[in-house]
């Protein structure tokens, strides 16, 4: 058994035999025994040992929020959020962490800070970005409050939350909020006076960011030129590349290198700063041309489904036109065959119109045929059939609907 893990049962065993139940020295044991499960990768055992822990300060404190309480629970977000990439498990306990802070008056702001921040990050992974502004804000406005608060801690926000409007394709705020972190890692960086690390938690916008900061400037140049890209400035955004390159190149050229390798290092920095510029404009000569290809593609699409309504228009006319031209011939046979029986068998029929051709004509046009004709013939008297008055007969069928 591994040694740090064996030592934490032993010391959890000596806690439950001096102790007893609920106790804050068991609590913490608990706590413990479960790191060392998470440092041998045994995560289920390891959740075991932390919800155990949280539990039992639950009881210690009569469910009343406890700072205690609320680090722990903190804590166990940030286990489901690193180590089990269960995202929405860790929003759900960073958010039961900072509910319960918010409930202390004695909460410090950094707590808050973090809680808020670890909310903003977690939103940020499930692609909630809305969310992911709204608590990220919240974390700015915290940290401008605290008086030593870092540079660097305040450009993170920044980016942060310009990282998430460039994801809601929302591009002029998304370049607001990094051209303003850009200027403050721009303050750090020219002073050649600082020891501060530009690498935060992993999920955080700006985990991709090495412990250089020039690298970190220069990967926020690449954000900013993508967001001008996005907006169809491509001029505006070349300039701005190319003035922000010139500052850190003076900024270089100030600065004696100390020894070899650091001089090398400044000049693959400059070289660098090159190859994103370049690099950028070619991906945007790539995206414009791949755009205009889609254009051209679609109004072509467009053209043609403009011709396949032309056609198909035409083909349904023509179809009508022979619909209507077949039922014009039925009823004209239908009406000449009767007439022709008429005609010459020389009948006298019990009705009225079959006697009468051109009458039947007359009617079967105005009702639909022979058939109905002679069915509401039947119906009509006899004079005014006879009469041969058009507006007469119209007015006699009309009279039977």
């Amino acid at each position: 058994m591994n040694r740090k893990l064996n030592k934490a049962l032993n010391q959890l065993q000596k806690a439950k035999a001096k102790y007893s139940l609920p106790h804050k020295v068991i609590a913490k044991n608990l706590y413990t025994t479960g790191n060392a499960y998470r440092d041998v990768n045994n995560y289920p055992k390891a959740l075991k040992y932390y919800e155990a822990s949280i539990k039992m300060l639950n009881s210690i404190y009569n469910g009343h929020p406890h700072l205690h309480t609320a680090k722990k629970l903190n804590e166990l977000g940030n286990f489901y959020y690193h180590k089990l990439e269960n995202f929405q498990e860790a929003l759900k306990y960073f958010k039961e962490g900072l509910r319960m802070r918010l409930q202390i008056d004695t909460t410090p702001i950094q707590d808050l800070v973090n809680s808020f921040n670890n909310i903003a990050v977690s939103y940020y992974q499930l692609k909630n970005y809305k969310e992911a502004i709204y608590y990220e804000k919240k974390s700015l406005e915290l940290k401008k409050t605290i008086p030593d608060i870092q540079t660097a801690d305040i450009a993170n926000s920044l980016l942060a939350i310009g990282c998430s409007y460039q994801k809601l394709e929302k591009y002029q705020e998304s370049l607001s909020y990094i051209i303003k972190a850009l200027n403050l890692f721009q303050e750090i960086v020219t002073s050649w006076e600082t020891n501060e690390i530009f690498v935060v938690s992993e999920g955080d916008p700006t985990y991709q960011i090495v412990n250089a900061p020039e690298a970190f400037i220069l990967t926020l140049l690449s954000f900013i030129l993508t967001n001008y890209i996005a907006l169809n400035c491509l001029e505006e955004g070349v300039k701005f590349f190319h003035d922000k390159y010139e500052l850190m190149n003076q900024s270089l050229s100030s600065h004696s290198p100390q020894n070899m390798m650091e001089k090398e290092g400044l000049v693959l920095l400059t070289a660098m700063y090159k190859t994103v510029f370049l690099e950028a404009v070619e991906r945007f000569k790539t995206q414009k041309e791949q755009k205009q290809g889609q254009e051209k593609q679609q109004e072509t699409f467009a053209k043609i489904r403009e011709q396949h309504k032309i056609a198909a228009e035409k083909v349904l006319k023509k179809l009508e036109e022979e619909q209507t031209k077949a039922k014009e011939a039925q009823h004209a046979k239908e009406h000449k065959g009767w007439c022709n029986i008429l005609y010459l068998n020389k009948i006298e029929y019990d009705n009225t119109i079959l006697n009468h051709p051109d009458i039947l004509k007359y009617v079967s046009q105005a009702v639909g045929g022979v058939s109905n004709a002679i069915d509401v013939s039947s119906r009509i008297d006899d004079e005014i059939l006879l009469s041969g008055d058009s507006e007469f007969i119209d007015a006699a069928i009309l009279s039977l609907n």
